[in-house]
């Protein structure tokens, strides 16, 4: 398991650096249905004939691929890095329970943070439960 483990962090890395000099397109679409699309088409014909796209506030961002690349790469370094922590702070001979619960959180973190997941319906990470943890204690245990 470990070396799989060990296997895809490398294979991440290589792909991240091979992307970056590189330029990616996307592109966004949105579905509707017909009921929705006929008020949303009256509107859209209401609008004037001509509008122009402001060049200094322009509605879409330009971000460089070697910009995306370095934020993917500190979302993967920081969830990773917690998950290999929460494995090797106990001296790697046995694992408490406790870390069997955080381990698996910082590789459900990593692909949230990824895109891989839907926030919203993925209440175990945002919603608060009342737990009145000390901040202090969440730092240094």
């Amino acid at each position: 398991m470990q070396k799989s483990y060990l296997a895809t962090k490398n294979r991440v890395c290589t792909a991240l650096q091979s992307s970056q000099n590189k330029c990616y397109g996307t592109r966004e679409e949105h579905h509707m249905s017909w009921t929705l699309f006929q008020p949303v088409g009256e509107s859209v014909r209401q609008l004037p004939a001509r509008q122009f796209i402001d060049a200094s506030n322009p509605p879409y961002h330009l971000l460089s691929t070697v910009l995306m690349c370095k934020f993917l790469y500190s979302n993967i370094i920081k969830f990773g890095y917690g998950f290999e922590y929460a494995l090797c702070k106990d001296g790697g001979t046995y694992i408490l329970t406790e870390t069997t619960k955080v381990a698996p959180m910082f590789l459900h973190l990593l692909r949230v943070s990824l895109g891989g997941a839907i926030l919203a319906a993925d209440s175990g990470l945002w919603i608060d439960m009342g737990i009145n943890i000390p901040i202090t204690y969440l730092l240094w245990y």
